[in-house]
C-alpha cells in the first residue's frame, strides 16, 4: 500500500564526491604548507634570545672604555619597552591590530593582490 522510502542514490554518489573534493583539497593545503614551510628554521627561545649584541669593555671600575660591534644591539625584555614605543609601532604598521589580534585576513588577501602588482612590501610585526 503505501511505497518504501529508499534514498536516492544520487546523495550517496555527491557525498563521495564531496569526501574526495575534500580530501584533494586537504592534499593540496598539506603540499603547499610543506613546500613554503619545510626549510624554516626552528624557533625556540634560544634562537629569539641570543641574537648578536654589541661587545663592551670597562675599566676596572666599570667605566666603558670601547664598544665593537657588527650590528649596534641590545636584549630588552618586553616589560621593559614603554607602552607608547608598542603602540607607535602598531599603529604604523597595522592600524587594526588590537581589532584581529594578528592574523587579518583582508589583509592577507590585500597584501597578496599588493605583492602580486608589486605595490608594497609586507607587515614585519609579528617577526
Amino acid at each position: 500500500m503505501f511505497a518504501h522510502h529508499t534514498r536516492p542514490k544520487h546523495r550517496k554518489d555527491m557525498l563521495i564526491i564531496l569526501i574526495f573534493f575534500l580530501l584533494i583539497i586537504g592534499w593540496i593545503i598539506f603540499r603547499m604548507w610543506s613546500f613554503f614551510f619545510a626549510d624554516m628554521p626552528e624557533v625556540t627561545v634560544d634562537t629569539l634570545t641570543n641574537i648578536p649584541q654589541k661587545t663592551t669593555i670597562v675599566d676596572r671600575n666599570g667605566e666603558l672604555l670601547y664598544t665593537f660591534f657588527e650590528e649596534d644591539r641590545e636584549y630588552t625584555q618586553y616589560e621593559d619597552i614603554p607602552d607608547y614605543v608598542t603602540m607607535a609601532f602598531l599603529s604604523s604598521e597595522d592600524r587594526n591590530y588590537r581589532d584581529h589580534n594578528g592574523v587579518d585576513p583582508w589583509g592577507i588577501v590585500r597584501a597578496f593582490t599588493n605583492n602580486i602588482q608589486r605595490k608594497f612590501g609586507v607587515s614585519t610585526n609579528l617577526q
